[in-house]
């Protein structure tokens, strides 16, 4: 080893310090204009707020240059974490100011001097123990400027930005004093490294010394920087006795208010007022509850890891040792794999590890050998996959299954933290639906009352009530599991729950129960806010009923329950558009996603308020095809002739056409995709289905031409009467009609009449609905329930209709005769069962 730390690794570090030189070279212009613009005074801060990313990075590099280091150094190690930890903090921040940001910037400058040592200088005690004391001190500044920011950016999110404006003086005092000790750090450090000048890398140095000297001037118009009402409030405190004359005067901060278009209200003074001691309090455990939960985030990867990946495979990077194994079985060589695909080598991996403990344990079970009677059923499979995947993709990562494991409890093996995900979350959230439900009555009670705070619960309920109880009537009923394993069940459920409900309830009260972005994942302590949306709303509603319901409640306490109900349901929405944009990157059908998704409790929300917050372009109505602007395919509506069908543009493809009121007609598909016309109400279970009405949609009569709504797919193509493809991407071409394999006849029947359904095919699964008859076809297909055609499931077309897991994951018991929900086109939610999602 040439180095402590590769090349490429310090390459990476001043890369990023030139880079981030450059953006504000280029930058500094929009930010002179701001400036200078007697409109834009108010917006120099936003403006210089857009170099923010670029002075993230070196930051970022310089964690990977510590953390490399940290093998051999322990000392770099940890602040490597506590750098990584400061800077996640900031990056996941709503609005960033330059001015905080530039700090970190100073710590990423500042701390990649350590790359300028030669190997072995740990061995070195005159320079290895000054510099551990001297990175002691480094990590204490770090928390002590990341409590800083907590209480800075906390005044910044306020409503009224007055609490802010007072306080720009003694603010911008502070950000200078972490400057000034950073210098005296970085100096100290230049003297211990002085004293052992054979121990440091020249042309790092050199390297280091060049850009430190082209970022000082523009490091200094960035921190200079300030707000048109910052200037005026500085300007105004000073004139008026300073910051704590201000605070405590009534008319001074009316006249303050006043001069940067406030209006102060009694809430308003009294956040104003607030003391230091309070707000040094609130800040200090808002920040370690956050860096605490940044720090758990971090993945601590050893060398010793990296090179076992490096000679074996991705696997030898799980935490687990039974899920290593299961992945080195199934996968070794891939860093991700397919949902089903890592479910089945699970249910097969934990069944011959329960059968090999009877064998040899004279037919004794083992405590958990319960669990394969569910982790073996394939309508549970959707569920395990839910709970994986963190992006929802289809496909699991390395990450994604040490993050699953990582909240696994001590105490429990990994088929019954399995079994857990498969049934008893859905189980706890029904749970604390009826609880929930129970609490917005009492709530209705005390406002049906009429005591002195009614109109306070009454605007709480206005807010809230609507937009939470809509995730929780949106879930599908459970089935129950038989007496033993119904039992064994419940007492998994009860320890999470207990365990669950503690460590939220902690959290609440170490941020005085009052929630925002910034804090909501450490709050839960999992970044996928539907994991613990259903406890979490049940704990802060029930918190909620408690504060009205004392007699001397304040409007101002029930405006902070309000806004952090809001946050709550803010974040659902992000989820929700996030989900949503990763379906249709993946080509899935995005309505049959959200239907079926963590049992269907993001599906009500999305189908009421679709138009007003999610359906944002045509693409989202499904007015247009997904693939005109970005395939050059075309969707233009008009009869046509059978006989055209299958006409080309200019550019040689087919040229793609939809069906008029009289005529159906064929449409290609895109290879590797699938096209955007209205689907049935769930994706189809097989390799062949057929094309129905999209939710909502009742067909008062049949199509004229079935032909035109039978598809056949196989190995993630898809076939229609006229078009083919084979979905592999190679040698694709559009067969003619009389190409059709033998197995499609049955597709070429005769169209039923009006009232009329179907007749049953044995490939199709799904719900044909024409008239007022509702109808089930048959369920069976080559191999069975969970079965699938193709032999190697090595498909290349979309991931929705290639996987088991992905949409309903189960079958609509046939006999079951549910009434159909005439506004949705789909079965009533009362007659919903459980079995008819998975």
């Amino acid at each position: 080893m040439s180095s402590v730390q590769p090349v490429e690794v310090y390459q990476c570090v001043t890369e990023s310090l030139e880079y981030a030189e450059a953006t504000m070279s280029k930058a500094r212009a929009s930010v002179e204009k701001a400036r200078a613009s007697k409109e834009n005074r108010n917006k120099v801060v936003s403006r210089a707020s857009e170099v923010v990313n670029a002075l993230l990075e070196p930051a970022l590099q310089v964690a990977n240059l510590l953390e490399g280091m940290g093998g051999i150094f322990p000392p770099c190690k940890v602040a490597s974490n506590t750098l990584a930890a400061l800077v996640k903090l900031e990056a996941d921040r709503r609005d960033n100011d330059v001015r905080i940001v530039l700090v970190h910037f100073d710590f990423a400058t500042t701390l990649a001097n350590l790359g300028r040592l030669k190997p072995g200088f740990q061995a070195v005690q005159a320079l290895a123990i000054p510099l551990g004391k001297l990175l002691d001190r480094f990590m204490c500044l770090m928390k002590d400027f990341g409590q800083f920011c907590e209480a800075y950016y906390e005044a910044k999110a306020l409503k009224s930005k007055l609490k802010h404006l007072l306080h720009s003086k003694s603010n911008r005092d502070r950000i200078q004093d972490f400057t000034n000790q950073l210098v005296a750090l970085k100096h100290d450090l230049a003297s211990i490294f002085s004293h052992q000048a054979v121990l440091i890398l020249a042309s790092h140095t050199d390297t280091l010394a060049r850009i430190e000297s082209r970022l000082a001037k523009n490091r200094a118009f960035y921190a200079g920087v300030n707000d048109g009402d910052e200037d005026n409030a500085i300007t105004f405190v000073s004139n008026h006795g300073g910051e704590e004359v201000v605070q405590m005067n009534d008319q001074l901060l009316e006249q303050l208010a006043a001069s940067v278009g406030e209006k102060l209200n009694p809430g308003i003074l009294r956040v104003v007022k607030e003391g230091a001691e309070e707000i040094f309090k609130q800040s200090q455990a808002s920040f370690m509850l956050k860096f605490r939960f940044a720090l758990e985030q971090r993945i601590d990867e050893s060398q010793e890891m990296i090179l076992n990946e490096l000679k074996s495979g991705p696997y030898e990077l799980i935490r687990d040792r039974d899920v290593k194994e299961i992945w080195r079985n199934i996968a070794a060589k891939e860093s991700s794999v397919k949902r089903r695909q890592l479910i089945d080598g699970l249910n097969y991996y934990f069944n011959i590890q329960f059968k090999k403990y009877k064998a040899e344990h004279n037919y004794a079970e083992r405590e958990d050998a319960w669990t394969g009677t569910i982790i073996s059923k394939v309508l549970y499979h959707p569920a395990i996959g839910d709970a994986i995947d963190d992006d929802g993709s289809g496909y699991i990562s390395i990450d994604e299954i040490n993050n699953f494991m990582r909240g696994k409890p001590e105490k429990w093996t990994v088929p019954q933290w399995v079994v857990y995900w498969a049934y008893g979350w859905d189980a706890d959230n029904q749970l604390y639906s009826e609880r929930i439900t129970k609490t917005f009555t009492q709530l209705k009670k005390l406002k049906d009352a009429g005591g002195p705070h009614a109109d306070l619960v009454a605007s709480y309920l206005s807010e809230t009530e609507e937009r939470i109880t809509v995730f929780f009537n949106s879930l599908y009923n459970m089935r129950g599991l038989d007496h033993s394993a119904e039992m064994k069940m419940d007492r998994l459920r009860e320890e999470l729950r207990v365990r669950n409900e503690n460590d939220i309830k902690t959290r609440l009260k170490s941020v005085n129960h009052k929630i925002d972005y910034s804090v909501l994942a450490a709050v839960t302590g999992s970044e996928r806010i539907e994991a613990t949306f259903c406890v979490l709303a049940y704990l802060l509603v029930s918190r909620h009923l408690w504060l009205m319901s004392k007699p001397d409640v304040t409007s101002d306490a029930v405006d902070e329950a309000t806004s952090t109900m809001v946050v709550l349901i803010d974040a659902m929405r992000h989820r929700i558009t996030d989900l949503k944009v990763i379906w249709r990157r993946q080509r899935m059908e995005v309505d049959t996603q959200i239907r079926y998704y963590a049992n269907g409790l993001l599906e009500d929300y999305y189908r009421n308020y679709r138009k007003v917050e999610f359906d944002t372009d045509l693409e989202d109505t499904g007015d247009e095809s997904e693939w005109d602007s970005e395939d050059g395919w075309t969707s233009e509506e008009g009869n046509m002739d059978n006989d055209t069908a299958g006409n080309t543009n200019t550019s040689g493809a087919p040229q793609l056409t939809s069906a008029s009121n009289q005529v159906a007609t064929s449409r290609s598909i895109p290879v590797g995709g699938y096209d955007s016309a209205p689907r049935s109400m769930g994706p189809p279970h097989g390799n062949n289905y057929i094309r129905q009405p999209s939710y909502g949609q009742v067909q008062d009569q049949p199509p004229p031409d079935i032909t035109a709504y039978r598809e056949v797919h196989g190995h993630g193509g898809y076939r229609d009467v006229a078009h083919s493809y084979d979905g592999d991407g190679e040698g694709d071409e559009y067969e003619a009609e009389g190409d059709q394999p033998e197995e499609n006849e049955e597709a070429q029947e005769e169209e039923p009449g009006p009232g009329e359904s179907y007749e049953e095919h044995p490939y199709t699964h799904g719900r044909q609905v024409y008239g007022d008859e509702y109808e089930y076809e048959d369920r069976q297909r080559p191999g069975g329930y969970g079965a699938y055609n193709d032999e190697d499931d090595q498909a290349g077309g979309p991931v929705a209709y290639d996987e088991g897991d992905q949409g309903p994951g189960g079958y609509d018991d046939p006999d079951d005769d549910e009434a159909v929900d005439e506004s949705r086109g789909y079965p009533s939610r009362e007659n919903r069962h459980w079995w008819s999602r998975r």
